[in-house]
């Protein structure tokens, strides 16, 4: 019976339980390991009704959890069961974090929550460059069971995970997505300066680009000129003003009357200097009509870039008339005709060479 009876004892003792012979169930539930983060809201501040509007719906057993929370006298836990009793116990637990969110955004609440902030109570930023800084716990959401507590960095501004596994059943709800914030905008001289230096990646002593497609890659690189700089950098030209509408229409007008073009003539007599231009085409060594440095498009064949050098030349064939039978004589190419009047008629078109003079003897 003894040994049952100090067994009953033991088991009365469990640091689950709150002792309220000791102390309040807020004490209590602040002293817990992984509840080092909340602060220890003033009773006045719970009862005061306007303080919880809107909290009667967020959890389950309302009543019984505020009872629980101020340690009523006229609640009576016994009566219920030991599943319900855990399910209030859990609506308090829940209860008691939307308080807390509530009330460490008004002046108390703020000033007990700078101390923690000074004596580093929330932990320091993981980031090497900070140089621990001491954050401040905040959630990302306003409602619960949407996130775990996160701390923020007020040096890098950023958000990191709680280190330590206890940390992971406090929800960021009892903290708020707005206290950090409020907290700075109270207390502006605990603002640090801005971190400035940042972790330059290097191989072998040289920065890596961007474009190396690596995690760090860019890093305190020097990147390309934007698209901006580009441009202003780039010496544009003017564009060349547009031709007016009169002076295009001559192309268009003449490029169908050349392909059907008549043979060209050389004179009245009706004498021709050659066959009629195929189709598309014209006579080799005669521009077609119409204005200056035009080509004409054939159909189907590239237009090659037209140079004074690469433009076609014509040569006239050298002729001569005879003075007996009046007709033209074609000379070989390259000889000019003579056109003194002591050349020879006829077929001689080549005059006898005169002797070479001769040299008398050296004596």
């Amino acid at each position: 019976m003894d040994a049952a009876r100090d067994g009953d004892d033991f088991s009365s003792c469990s640091t689950d339980e709150p002792s309220y012979d000791d102390e309040s169930w807020i004490q209590w539930y602040c002293s817990l390991k992984g509840n080092e983060f909340l602060c220890e809201v003033e009773t006045e501040f719970i009862e005061d009704d306007f303080n919880l509007t809107g909290l009667a719906n967020a959890v389950p057993y309302y009543d019984y959890a505020l009872d629980m929370i101020l340690d009523a006298e006229e609640a009576e836990f016994d009566n219920f069961s030991e599943s319900q009793r855990d399910l209030i116990q859990h609506s308090a637990e829940q209860l008691y974090g939307l308080i807390h969110a509530r009330f460490i955004i008004t002046p108390p609440g703020l000033e007990l929550m700078r101390e923690k902030y000074l004596h580093s109570h929330f932990g320091t930023c993981p980031r090497v460059y900070c140089n621990d800084q001491p954050c401040l716990p905040m959630g990302e959401h306003d409602m619960l069971r949407r996130s775990s507590t996160r701390l923020f960095c007020p040096r890098c501004e950023e958000i990191y995970a709680t280190t330590g596994h206890r940390y992971l059943s406090l929800d960021g709800a009892y903290f708020g997505a707005s206290f950090p914030h409020l907290f700075f905008q109270q207390f502006p001289e605990l603002i640090p300066t801005k971190a400035t230096n940042e972790f330059i990646p290097k191989i072998f002593g040289f920065r890596i680009h961007k474009s190396a497609g690596i995690p760090g890659a860019g890093i305190g690189s020097l990147a390309p000129p934007s698209t901006a700089a580009a441009a202003a950098t780039t010496i544009t030209t003017p564009a060349a003003p547009a031709a007016p509408a009169a002076a295009i229409a001559p192309v268009a007008t003449t490029a169908t009357p050349v392909a059907a073009a008549a043979p060209l003539n050389r004179s009245a007599s009706g004498s021709s200097l050659g066959a009629a231009a195929p189709s598309g085409g014209h006579a080799k060594g005669r521009r077609p009509p119409g204005p200056p440095n035009v080509r004409v498009l054939r159909p189907g064949r590239p237009v090659p870039a037209i140079t004074p050098k690469s433009r076609p030349t014509a040569r006239r064939p050298t002729t001569r008339k005879s003075p007996a039978t009046n007709q033209r004589t074609l000379l070989p190419r390259g000889m000019m005709a003579n056109k003194s009047p002591e050349q020879p008629s006829g077929n001689d078109i080549h005059p006898p060479l005169s002797p070479l003079p001769t040299c008398p003897p050296v004596s």
